[in-house]
């Protein structure tokens, strides 16, 4: 009985531990006050966002990528797709959306693009 106990405390403390993620590996974000235009290269998956960056005087080009394995294209593509929306707001409304572009890497390896859209 109290090998069981054991060994639950330990299956417990490892699951507990393993989504933990290694502080230093610091994700890619960037975050833009006004959005110009956004480009799409099917060929390569990646993506090229040009606007402000908040805080910067000039516009900038970010160019961020993503896999689209035969297995998670789908999830990957529809993962893009609703940031695409957010992209296209920051366009049609400049200045009154702050739009932040993160590059990020799943549990299995694959990398994606998050995004979020907040009201300024």
């Amino acid at each position: 009985m109290t090998l069981h106990k054991t060994l639950a405390s330990a299956l417990t403390l490892l699951l507990a531990l393993a989504p933990l993620k290694d502080a230093s590996a610091a994700t890619p974000t960037y975050v833009f006050d006004a959005v110009d235009s956004y480009d799409i290269a099917g060929h390569d998956n990646t993506v090229s966002i040009t606007g402000l960056l908040q805080g910067a005087a000039t516009p900038t080009t970010v160019t961020l990528s993503y896999d689209a394995s035969p297995v998670e294209y789908s999830g990957t593509k529809r993962t893009f797709e609703r940031c695409e929306r957010m992209i296209l707001m920051a366009m049609a409304k400049p200045g009154q959306y702050r739009l932040e572009l993160r590059s990020e890497v799943d549990y299995f390896g694959l990398g994606y693009i998050g995004c979020k859209l907040t009201r300024r």
